[in-house]
């Protein structure tokens, strides 16, 4: 049987080790002492009795992860029903609203009295419609975030009342960084999740249990190797690679590199070739402070407005300076609140888990690809 190392623990590692576990001589080696990568599962004293929490993959839906549904019907992964509700919360306007019902998007009363309030959802449903036209128009390749929205005229409200709020929670990313964020790419991934609207979300679950189930189950009959860190993969001449830790080099006949694209393109070092470089050095990361929590402070004050996801704006911050954006969009059409922001994802009965304010340097916005 053939040899195949796997680099990286996490979903993609562990994933690909169970549909080729009988086709290869399997070893895999993670960096790390925690085997899952991004799926992390704590549990906590609630009164006595344990309580698993997710504190990174949380929710998955069939119709966007279907390899993943079924890999989890493979394994008898317990899983249940969910919601991916989303809340707003501007502190400084004394804005609330959640986007579920008629009934939760004015769960802030005053909202009924707020003319400004009905032209946003109006600028929502009309985004929500004219995004599935501008899929198909190939002039939207090339536009930023902010270029689509200044030419669709939907107004600064809608930006920073909703799509900023909602983009920068999705990808846990700087509202003044999702400016810069292709539209393309944002209206497909909306598309996808069925977003655009109050009634076309497709039905989110979770593992029963906590998370941690599924890496449980996926790991019972592999060789994985923990704090074993991988130094350096070179192709071999004769066929086959090499894979280097600090204790041994090893011979396998194929190699998986399962880990983030900057590792994989630092263990290549100066044998990538050129694709390699270009597809694996256009990746961007950005570091977020987490903080597991059971302040009920940081969510909205209309008790109606809670939400799986409760994204704050505080006071506002300086605009960012032109210089910093790659579009030719006026100031006055930024968010006034790049940050502090926070997302609060509310685990039911009590049990929150906060993002807190975002670490980010506030640099030119990449370009696009």
């Amino acid at each position: 049987m053939p040899s195949l190392a796997i680099i990286g623990s996490g979903i993609s590692g562990l994933g690909a080790a169970w549909f080729l576990r009988h086709h290869y001589d399997l070893t895999v080696f993670e960096a790390g002492g925690h085997i899952g990568g991004h799926t992390h599962t704590v549990t906590v004293d609630e009164d006595g009795r344990p309580v698993p929490i997710d504190t990174g993959f949380m929710v998955f839906n069939h119709v966007t992860y279907p390899h993943l549904t079924r890999l989890f019907d493979t394994l008898g992964v317990p899983t249940k029903p969910t919601d991916m509700s989303f809340s707003v919360q501007h502190r400084p306007r004394e804005i609330e609203y959640r986007g579920t019902s008629l009934n939760t998007l004015f769960a802030q009363r005053r909202n009924l009295l707020r003319p400004s309030f009905y032209r946003l959802l109006l600028q929502i449903d009309r985004f929500n419609h004219e995004a599935l036209a501008a899929l198909e128009d190939p002039a939207l390749g090339g536009l930023a975030l902010e270029e689509y929205v200044r030419r669709g005229r939907y107004g600064e409200d809608f930006l920073e009342l909703y799509l900023l709020p909602m983009t920068s929670a999705v990808w846990s990313t700087p509202p003044e960084k999702m400016l810069c964020f292709p539209a393309a790419t944002l209206l497909r991934f909306f598309y996808n999740h069925g977003f655009f609207g109050l009634h076309t979300q497709h039905p989110w679950w979770t593992v029963d249990g906590g998370a941690h189930q599924y890496v449980r189950l996926l790991t019972t009959r592999e060789r994985i190797h923990l704090r074993i860190p991988v130094r350096a993969v070179r192709r071999l001449p004769s066929g086959g690679v090499e894979v280097a830790t600090d204790t041994a080099t090893t011979r396998f006949d194929k190699v998986i590199l399962a880990c983030h694209a900057p590792t994989a393109l630092a263990l290549l070092g100066a044998e990538a070739t050129p694709e390699e470089r270009r597809l694996l050095g256009a990746f961007r990361y950005q570091a977020n402070d987490v903080a597991l929590h059971t302040t009920a402070t940081v969510m909205p004050r209309a008790r109606l407005a809670w939400s799986a996801w409760n994204y704050r704006l505080d006071a506002p911050a300086a605009p960012q300076p032109a210089t910093a954006l790659r579009t030719s969009q006026p100031v006055g059409l930024r968010p006034q609140a790049a940050e502090p922001t926070g997302c609060t994802r509310w685990r039911k009965r009590g049990r929150r888990m906060n993002t807190g304010p975002i670490r980010a340097s506030k640099g030119a916005c990449p370009p696009a690809s």
